[in-house]
């Protein structure tokens, strides 16, 4: 049968594209979920900063309130305050310079990150539909697959037959005929080893890189 012949070129492709496809999504999931820990990792490191500065802050206003309190005080001294408020600001500041470059990787990160994703989404789809065509052609393989072997087994006995009749009267004729039931058998045979090739290609890189959908990502 030319059809199981004419399609090995074509299942091979698509294994070896499903291979390639599922291994890049696979670096892919790797990359993923280094970003994700690198997001998660500035969250945390921003929200540590706001902690910081909400209390150099309430330091602040304190100092400030202290100045204030003792505004009218010809005793008091504000060199010391004034010089712990410009020192707590100067914290302020650093940690403001800090929490703007910490946004900026954060911005970045997202970008990445939701490429990186879409990305992945649309390997996702294109695995499925190479796993879809390679079920289907291994369905469609073992069924001409079964069909052969019921073609040869019924060659086999026809030519028995005729092989036993080549003592009688008609014994050169049966031995023609069976001649070319044998021909017939060897072509059978031959496409029926094809098939057999095609669906264990199929089934090894189904196997091997999982049967099953590919998992879709949770959105961060």
């Amino acid at each position: 049968m030319a059809d199981i012949q004419g399609i090995v070129s074509q299942v091979e492709g698509a294994c070896q594209n499903y291979r390639q496809t599922t291994e890049e999504m696979s670096q892919l999931e790797n990359n993923i979920q280094m970003m994700t820990d690198e997001a998660n990792q500035i969250d945390n490191e921003i929200s540590s900063i706001d902690r910081q500065a909400m209390s150099l802050q309430s330091q602040a206003n304190a100092v400030v309130d202290r100045i204030n309190s003792n505004s009218g005080n010809e005793g008091y001294d504000s060199s010391s305050d004034l010089a712990e408020l410009n020192r707590i600001r100067q914290q302020l500041g650093q940690l403001s310079s800090e929490k703007q470059i910490l946004e900026q990787q954060e911005m970045q990160n997202a970008q990445q990150l939701n490429a990186a994703k879409q990305l992945y989404a649309q390997k996702r789809e294109y695995a499925n539909n190479l796993k879809n065509y390679l079920e289907a052609m291994r369905t469609k393989m073992t069924d001409a697959a079964n069909e052969l072997q019921t073609k040869i087994s019924n060659l086999s006995g026809a030519i028995s037959i005729f092989s036993s009749a080549s003592g009688n009267m008609f014994g050169r004729s049966a031995l023609e005929q069976a001649g070319n039931l044998g021909a017939s058998k060897e072509e059978y045979q031959a496409n029926l080893n094809i098939a057999q090739n095609v669906i264990e290609m199929i089934s090894s890189t189904l196997d091997d890189q999982g049967s099953s959908d590919v998992k879709v990502l949770r959105r961060r």
